[in-house]
């Protein structure tokens, strides 16, 4: 009974393997579009100026 539990609850080799290489990927994948650099994607456009949307000028009144 507690080998089929411990055999059932603890991940194979290669499901450990397939893990890491799923989250490598994704980790890939949100660095690689979060660069930006589209045309309405944020990061910065050609000439370097910042279009991301995360600077905001604030105006006293």
């Amino acid at each position: 009974m507690i080998d089929t539990a411990f055999g059932f609850l603890v991940p194979s080799w290669w499901e450990v393997e397939v893990t890491v290489a799923a989250a490598a990927f994704v980790i890939l994948v949100c660095w690689f579009f979060g660069q930006g650099g589209g045309s309405n994607g944020g990061g910065t456009d050609a000439s370097g100026h910042d279009n991301s949307g995360t600077s905001l000028t604030i105006k006293k009144r």
